[in-house]
């Protein structure tokens, strides 16, 4: 008799479970809260725009790399066409010093030795290191086999796990150290991340693709459709049956029960963990993840449609303010902005659209949830204040805005259930690069768990990795071999 898998959620850890189960021989069926898949990795139409919020670059679009095999066999790489950057940022400041990230280790290293001559053994020395990162694969296991191969960058992992800023402190020279630290540190994440992924953009083994999330969930949801896979969309689950210790089946908003032989939550970790299950399946490692770790934060994400062409400037750039101005819970010194120019699927023919990311305490707008008029109110004073800081480095731009969209720490937490209005789950730390949490809770049978809230560092590998993880651990349960 074939097995039955119940699925919460229809994001990438969602639709990565489903095509590997279903690849196995399991029936599966996902509920998805929303009128469609995909979970943070989504994209809305605005006008003739689609705002687009998640894709940048996605990790794994060499075909020779054991990720393109994964990605394929959900069906979303081989017709896909990436875009690949020349660079991953440009930052300026009030002076007028422009510094650019290249993927390319030795044009980034001549650029850098043009602000600082003083600096150049230290320069040569990690340029060279992210040619050695170039070379490898990302591992997409974690067995014997995958840490022996791996050996030749484990001492570089080792050797870069500190926070950005740590590391830029080693520059002799001031501006080159401050230029360094505004272009790209990002929650003061490990310099290793940064490394890593401009080694895998500098070999093209990681690139954006055209169309961004909706060519991206659209291609695995045929895919997972194709294998016998089922969606129930606007399907929200209040709760998960158990049934002596194993979990049985799932509650639903609509009072509506439904059963499987095996439950996989690829949903909110919080919610499922200490709503639905009350907290009842945990331990002190579980417990003190979610009483320690720290969560990407909420975000601003601000979207405006230009009738214009801005192909002349770059597509990822930030620069200083001329005064810090309060966004929302943030006092904002720089903007970062990503300029879509090169995609016609988001924006036509002769226009541009512009996609900014700012970093908010979710404190700052739960307060507002029960209060519509004041959070509306907030999200306009928050557009307006964006304007401005534009205007500052493209003159005229607010004659140009035909559409503008802006989402919050609250959109997150109502379109997704992300905890706290988290972006990403859990952030990566230097202390952290290698933490995993359980795919199994302690005392729960024939439950499992999938996505980003297991993997620090989130983004879509770890939606993939850990949907197939689940998979291959049910497969082991059922002592067949996972295919």
């Amino acid at each position: 008799m074939t097995k039955s898998i119940i699925i919460i959620g229809g994001g990438i850890g969602g639709l990565s479970a489903g095509c590997f189960a279903n690849r196995n021989g399991f029936k599966t069926e996902i509920f998805e809260q929303n009128p469609s898949a995909g979970g943070l990795c989504t994209a809305w139409k605005r006008k003739e725009f689609r705002v687009d919020g998640c894709v940048h670059w996605l990790v794994g679009t060499d075909p020779s790399g054991d990720f393109y095999k994964l990605w394929d066999q959900l069906g979303m790489v081989r017709n896909q066409e990436f875009f690949y950057y020349d660079y991953f940022t440009q930052y300026e400041d009030l002076g007028g010093n422009i510094f650019r990230v290249f993927g390319d280790p030795d044009k980034w290293r001549d650029h850098m030795i043009s602000f600082s001559k003083e600096d150049e053994k230290l320069i040569t020395s990690f340029t060279r290191d992210i040619k050695k990162i170039m070379r490898q694969d990302m591992p997409v296991d974690f067995d014997l086999k995958s840490a022996v191969r791996a050996i030749p960058t484990l001492f570089l992992f080792m050797k870069y796990r500190m926070p950005l800023k740590k590391f830029a402190a080693k520059f002799k020279n001031p501006l080159l150290r401050k230029l360094f630290i505004e272009a790209l540190d990002w929650h003061d994440m490990p310099v290793i991340f940064i490394f890593w992924t401009l080694a895998l953009m500098g070999a093209k083994k990681a690139g954006y693709p055209v169309g961004g999330s909706d060519a991206l969930i659209g291609s695995v949801l045929k895919k997972y459709e194709e294998l016998g896979g089922k969606i129930r969309y606007n399907s929200s689950v209040t709760g998960i049956i158990i049934e002596n210790d194993k979990a049985v089946g799932i509650k639903l908003s609509d009072g509506t029960e439904h059963r499987a032989d095996y439950i996989i939550s690829a949903a909110d970790g919080h919610r499922t963990i200490y709503d639905w299950l009350g907290g009842r399946y945990t331990n002190k490692f579980i417990n003190k993840c979610y009483e320690t770790l720290t969560p990407f934060p909420g975000i601003i994400y601000a979207s405006f449609g230009l009738n214009r062409d801005y192909q002349h400037i770059p597509y990822g750039f930030q620069y200083q303010l001329k005064k810090p101005v309060m966004i929302g819970s943030e006092e904002v010194t720089s903007l970062g902005v990503r300029n879509h120019w090169f995609d016609r699927v988001l924006c036509p023919e002769g226009k541009a659209i512009f996609n900014i990311m700012i970093p908010q305490d979710y404190s700052f707008w739960k307060p507002l949830a029960d209060d519509r008029e004041k959070y509306l109110a907030e999200k306009q004073k928050a557009l307006e204040l964006i304007i401005s800081a534009l205007e500052e480095q493209l003159p005229g731009i607010r004659e140009e805005i035909i559409m503008t969209d802006i989402a919050t720490p609250l959109t997150f937490e109502r379109y997704t259930g992300n905890w706290k209005g988290s972006y990403e789950g859990w952030l990566l730390s230097p202390s952290r690069i290698t933490l995993q949490l359980p795919s199994r809770l302690p005392g729960l049978d024939n439950f499992y768990m999938a996505g980003h809230w297991i993997s620090p560092g989130g983004g879509l590998p770890s939606g993939l990795l850990t949907g197939r993880k689940a998979i291959g651990l049910i497969c082991k349960k059922e002592k067949r071999s996972f295919q």
